[in-house]
């Protein structure tokens, strides 16, 4: 019997058809691979969320304060209850406008049951948020090594820095945690790291396209338009690599280009877009109640220097503060060495990352000095911009080899990837478990019971009452009606910074709230704080005048 007769005689196959044929090999290795890419990605995500728990977690514990209660952290609060409570709109503001900030934070808090959870989703969004700039800084598959890996990295990084931080008040160097709050710069951290990885991606492709400029001007003019520190964090550090690359690469050339080259491309876009959201602030003006110039602290220098060295030197002495230097500056020494070596230049993209993790802390610092400025929250590139070079260092650590594997090869392979699958979901399961639980055991605080009391107080009353700002943010945050507590100086103005203006259509008030933070209130005529009933709130005093108003002008 023939071959062809036995093929006609299969049932199977039935007469006179074409026996099926099996699948290429290339076309099924290709197959594998992208379930592999899938699986990679997914667990990266996986890794990113259960760690945003734990580090969550961690911040609502030890830095309990700063989240839950501090003044500047109610400010989207404010605002998402203002537009709730159907009051007219008249904000006075900050330079800073935190628009992604708060449009986030409307959307979160619109689906959550209560404030302290949204607190909470909104910290692990924002950590997320930032593996997802990690993941565009590593790269494409197509063009970097190991972009999941280096991502994973990188986030790892940033947030073992946030773990070891524990206790910091708003003004110590503890700036990786700022990240699990609402309103210090947490939208602009993610999208200085997410400017520099677009500028990487176009920079590995060789070609500034459609799907590389787009998102880039779309970030970096929304991010100026909300916060104009983007342009210092990313915009001009990414800018000074990219001519640096210009220059060099221009170099040998015998004569003019009839376009300019790609980093000089990258440049114009990255100054457009800045220059578009910096004009666009214009149309908003009215909102704006300081100007960046009344940050410009001229010929205090020396001060500034002197209160940031004492703010560091209070975190040094932490065990904590001590590990999170040493990795910091490694990481920045590390940084200086690869941006010179041959593979930042034969690799443009990754050269760009390994050269702005060490320029933008430098810079920033540089630039608060000069500014006369000792805020420590002004310089969180040292926190994030260091771990770029985690994002990319496979580059120069790993090498492909190029052989063709071998059946058995594969199957080892695959035997690999199961248990690394399996290996990664146990860690992924772990670190989420421990955060579930620390949060679901935190135990209440001595603040939360405080704020609890004025605000269940306030609540069952129709009157007004006021106080300064560090102590009536979060009592009128809580509220049911924001409008109920006015914002005041200890002289009892109106104090009109970063809260809703047309509060003050009340000119009057019959109650105080005061802690440790307020300053001695000066009341007018013969009123006195000691005239009026006081009800103990724990670190808060209601000072409760009665039928007595006192104007508020």
């Amino acid at each position: 019997m023939s071959i062809h007769d036995d093929h006609g005689n299969d049932p199977a196959e039935g007469p006179g058809s074409v026996p099926s044929r099996a699948p290429e090999p290339e076309q099924s290795g290709e197959r594998r691979e992208r379930r592999r890419a899938a699986a990679r990605e997914a667990l990266g995500w996986a890794f990113a969320l259960a760690m945003a728990v734990l580090v969550t977690a961690h911040i609502a514990i030890t830095r309990t304060e700063l989240m839950f209660i501090d003044a500047d952290s109610m400010l989207n609060v404010l605002l998402a209850n203002s537009l709730a409570s159907g009051a007219p709109q008249d904000w006075a503001m900050s330079p800073v406008l935190f628009v992604p900030e708060a449009i986030a934070f409307a959307i979160v808090s619109a689906v959550v049951p209560d404030l302290h959870t949204a607190f909470i989703v909104s910290s692990v969004l924002n950590l997320v948020a930032l593996y997802g700039a990690f993941r565009v800084a590593s790269g494409s598959p197509r063009t970097a090594t190991a972009p999941v890996l280096g991502a994973l990295a990188a986030y790892a990084g940033f947030c073992a820095i946030a773990l070891l931080e524990s206790g910091g008040d708003r003004n110590s160097m503890q700036l990786a945690s700022l990240l699990g709050t609402t309103t210090y710069y947490s939208a602009t951290v993610v999208a200085a790291v997410l400017v520099i990885g677009l500028v990487r991606r176009a920079l590995d492709t060789g070609r500034l396209r459609a799907r590389a400029w787009v998102p880039l001007v779309a970030v970096v003019a929304v991010s100026a338009f909300s916060n104009p520190l983007i342009v210092v964090w990313a915009v001009a550090p990414a800018a000074l690599v990219l001519l640096a690359l210009t220059i060099t690469s221009g170099r040998g050339r015998g004569r003019m280009p009839r376009r300019p080259s790609l980093p000089l491309q990258l440049v114009l876009v990255l100054a457009g877009a800045s220059a578009v959201g910096v004009v666009a602030r214009s149309a908003v003006g009215d909102l704006i109640v300081a100007q960046g110039a009344d940050y410009v602290k001229d010929g205090d220098q020396l001060a500034a220097l002197a209160e940031l060295l004492r703010v560091a030197a209070v975190e040094l002495g932490r065990t904590g503060g001590i590990v999170a230097a040493i990795v910091l500056l490694g990481l920045m020494v590390l940084a200086v060495t690869l941006t010179f070596s041959r593979t930042a230049a034969e690799r443009p993209g990754a050269g760009l990352l390994v050269a702005v993790a060490w320029i933008a802390p430098i810079a920033c610092a540089i630039g608060l000095v000069v500014l006369g400025n000792p805020s420590p929250r002004y310089l969180q590139p040292w926190v994030f911009a260091p771990m770029l070079v985690l994002a990319c260092l496979a580059e120069w650590v790993l090498r492909s080899r190029g052989r063709r594997p071998a059946a058995s090869d594969g199957r080892r392979g695959h035997r690999g990837s199961v248990l690394a699958l399996a290996a990664a979901s146990v860690v992924i399961v772990v670190l989420g478990g421990i955060g579930a639980v620390r949060l679901a055991t935190a135990q209440t605080t001595a603040s939360d019971a405080s704020l609890a009391c004025v605000v269940d107080w306030v609540d069952a009353t129709d009157r007004h009452g006021a106080g300064q700002f560090w102590t009536i943010r979060a009592p009128k945050a809580y509220g049911d009606d924001p409008a109920q507590l006015l914002q005041v100086t200890h002289d009892l103005h109106p104090y009109a910074w970063l809260v809703n203006r047309a509060d003050f259509e009340t000119t009057s008030v019959s109650f105080l709230v005061t802690d440790d933070q307020s300053a001695t209130f000066d009341l007018p005529g013969e009123l006195r704080l000691e005239d009026a009933a006081t009800i103990d709130c724990g670190r808060y005093t209601i000072h409760d005048f009665g039928s007595t108003e006192i104007p508020v002008l």
